[in-house]
This record gives C-alpha cells, structure tokens and sequence, in this order.
C-alpha cells in the first residue's frame, strides 16, 4: 500500500466510505487492484464486525460517544457492490446502457465469485471459478442484443 510512504501522524484518517469510493476508482484505473481489494476488504470488515448488515455512513469509531455511525443504512458507501460488481465479476458497459458488454474478472486471491448485475437491457449473470492451473472458467448470461466480451 501506498500509505507506507507516509508518517503515521502525517496520514488524515478515513471516515467516509463515500470518499474512499474515489480513492478505489483510482487505485482500480492505475492498476493497484490488489491494494484497491484490500483496502475494501478491511474498511469495510470492520462494519461487518459490529455486526452490520448495510452499509453505514462511516466507518465504526469515527464518530464517538458509543455511536458507530450516523447513518446504519447509507447508499453512498457502497462501494464494495460497485467494485465487486465491476471489478472481481468484471461486468463493465463497453456501449452506453450495455448494448456491448466486456466480462473481464479480477479473481485477485479468490478461487470464484458469482452474482447478477442489472442493466436497462436486464440482469447479467456472471459466475466463475479459477482452476488448479490458474485459469478461469467463465459462465455468463446476458440479456438478448447485447454483445458480450470475454476477457480472461
């Protein structure tokens, strides 16, 4: 991770989810995807570990007096839908409302992943598995009139 670089007390620390969202979008673009990955998954294990079932306005302890979060239900940190979605599925519109779609996962150290992306055209099924050689066997659904790339 890039925050090594830094002094402990010269690193602000992150309470928003909202804004680390941008802070994945360019770790993902710059080809950082595996500290993108583990920056999601231990910000956001530390709502699951109160127990959480949403997404919280900000993460827990950051706002104090016994309160783990303004907001228990806040669509603006949910950004692991997005990027589980469109990076780890890899479902992204190559055409505007997926009239062509690209498939490409980042398996990153998972041995599968499954789920459904929705789109104006309907629901994109993605599921796949990484073999003992590495490679990934990808099933996929799309709606009718889209094109669909494959790419892994």
């Amino acid at each position: 991770s890039m925050a090594v670089l830094g002094k402990t007390e010269e690193i602000v620390p992150v309470g928003s989810p909202w804004f680390l969202f941008f802070t994945l979008e360019t770790l993902f673009q710059e080809g950082y995807s595996e500290d993108a990955l583990t920056i999601l998954r231990e910000q956001w294990n530390r709502m699951l570990e109160k127990g959480a079932t949403s997404f919280w306005e900000t993460f827990p302890g950051f706002i104090g007096g016994g309160h783990w979060s303004r907001s228990l239900c806040h669509g603006w940190s949910a950004a692991p839908a997005y990027f589980l979605s469109t990076q780890v599925l890899g479902v992204q519109p190559v055409e505007p409302g997926y009239a062509r779609i690209r498939i490409a996962p980042q398996p990153w150290h998972l041995r599968w992943a499954r789920g459904v992306v929705p789109t104006p055209r309907g629901p994109v099924s993605v599921a796949w598995v990484k073999g003992d050689d590495g490679k990934l066997q990808i099933e996929y659904d799309a709606p009718a009139g889209c094109v669909v790339e494959v790419v892994g």
